[in-house]
């Protein structure tokens, strides 16, 4: 059950993102380029006027790009075992968890309800309170 709650509706192309979310105040700020590429699918989201790190009061999160080959079997071709790529992404997915409940408490401080919250995350109010709300 924890693993349908955590699914969500993939954006896959620029198009595939809906109004409302279009519609949240600053999402006009992004430069969109679909498929970054060039082979088919994917798009890059940038904000066009980001202030540089050194202007941001305690820095900015980042967490840096991972990079894999879409046939994984060329990670034998270049004489990197898998578990190698796997450890680093576990590490990021742990990074992507730890700021997402941080970030899913600010909406709650700032008046977000749940709906809204299981909207962005692609999940059910419910699915989101569950995950994110640590009440039983």
């Amino acid at each position: 059950m924890h693993d349908v709650a955590r699914r969500r509706e993939r954006w896959s192309r620029p198009d595939d993102i809906p109004e409302w979310f279009r519609a949240l105040r600053g999402f006009d700020r992004l430069t969109i380029a679909a498929d970054p590429k060039g082979e088919g699918h994917g798009f890059s989201a940038e904000w066009t006027d980001m202030p540089d790190e050194q202007d941001i009061p305690g820095g900015l999160w980042e967490l840096g790009p991972i990079k894999l080959p879409r046939d994984l079997a060329l990670l034998e071709a270049a004489e990197l075992d898998p578990l190698v790529p796997l450890g680093f992404l576990a590490l990021a997915a742990s990074m992507i968890d730890d700021k997402t409940e941080e970030l899913v408490a600010y909406c709650r401080d700032r008046g977000r309800s749940w709906t809204q919250i299981g909207a962005a995350l692609g999940m059910s109010k419910q699915a989101a309170w569950e995950r994110f709300s640590g009440e039983d």
